[in-house]
């Protein structure tokens, strides 16, 4: 039934304007979910019938927070029912995806955004999660975007330049970054392995500090994705990214692998909830978020962050969070951190 159902509804969609997609799609979603629902002998009312909760693990105002209020906010117009946005920081952004994955039925009205760290945080210390059993992985939204930039007073206008400085100040030149053991710190690690230069990375708890330090002069640039902001207002010069493929809004900044040196450093996100989902309510919200994120409105305010779009369904993003568990376990090995 439900495969049939997600073959017809893309079919239909194409030939619906936005308001009958809407109508359709929420129509469609009842329709299914009942009927899967049914099939097992089962009672259900359609699905979505109450407002959603999605819990952001970081605070409000932050990179992650306003794209996901905007993007809750469009599929909540597709599913007919209000999506209100929990913030919940804590424990390296992991307590709110695991407080959901332990403290919430698996029924789709309690979701969360699911973060790099949740891969990342079980091989850094003992924690009370499984990343790959805990959780239903719905749909990859985004990626952060790392890169090296300098504040314009700076002297250094190309990596290169940069590079020659601190091959001439070994083990002088600060790269600062959001904790330790994430992906700023990573990228830093592999830029200083890729140059053959001592990079010293300093850790902040947050893309605010690292974001005051570099303007107060404490450190003499990032490889975090706290330059966004710097960097659109014309105090920061982004002097490469650490992307496979060159910035839209960047064009002319050169990538890491542009100027012969293999970085790449990305921290994916999207949308889970607790294990033991119903396909079908899983495939509801999938397409939902999906299409709000596709939305003009999402899509610029995501550029304006200088987020990386991605569009993963469930079996998509949980390969994802397969590898990245792997990998995150790989790239602090490299880096010989110590589990506590």
């Amino acid at each position: 039934m439900t495969r049939r159902w997600n073959r017809s509804l893309s079919k239909q969609q194409s030939n619906l304007g936005p308001n009958g997609r809407r109508h359709f799609l929420g129509a469609a979603v009842g329709a299914a979910v009942v009927g899967s629902t049914f099939g097992r002998g089962a009672f259900a009312q359609a699905y979505p019938s109450r407002p959603i909760k999605l819990v952001v693990p970081f605070p409000p105002g932050s990179t992650t927070d306003i794209p996901v209020r905007a993007m809750a906010a469009e599929a909540g117009k597709l599913l007919g029912v209000s999506i209100v946005v929990e913030n919940r920081p804590g424990a390296t952004a992991t307590l709110g995806p695991v407080s959901v994955a332990q403290g919430s039925a698996a029924d789709g009205y309690t979701v969360a955004i699911a973060p790099a760290s949740l891969w990342r945080i079980p091989h850094m210390q003992k924690v009370s999660f499984d990343p790959m059993k805990d959780f239903t992985y719905i749909a990859g939204l985004a990626a952060y975007t790392y890169g090296v930039a300098v504040m314009v007073d700076r002297p250094w206008k190309t990596l290169a330049e940069l590079v020659a400085h601190a091959k001439a100040n070994p083990g002088k030149v600060t790269m600062g970054g959001v904790g330790v053991g994430g992906s700023a710190h990573i990228a830093c690690f592999k830029l200083s392995k890729a140059t053959g230069v001592d990079f010293l990375y300093v850790p902040f708890k947050g893309g605010a500090e690292v974001s005051g330090a570099m303007q107060g002069g404490h450190i003499d640039g990032t490889t975090d994705g706290a330059w966004s902001q710097l960097v659109q207002g014309g105090k920061a010069r982004l002097l490469t990214a650490f992307t496979e493929q060159r910035l839209a809004r960047y064009p002319d900044v050169p990538t890491a692998r542009d100027l012969g040196f293999d970085v790449v450093a990305d921290s994916p996100w999207g949308l889970c909830g607790p294990k033991g989902m119903d396909p079908a309510i899983v495939r509801t919200l999938e397409q939902a978020f999906l299409a709000a994120r596709d939305t003009p409105k999402v899509r610029e305010l995501m550029l304006s962050w200088d987020l990386q779009p991605l569009s993963l369904g469930s079996e998509a993003f949980t390969a994802l969070a397969a590898r990245m568990y792997a990998q995150e376990k790989r790239n602090l090995e490299a880096i010989d951190f110590k589990p506590t």
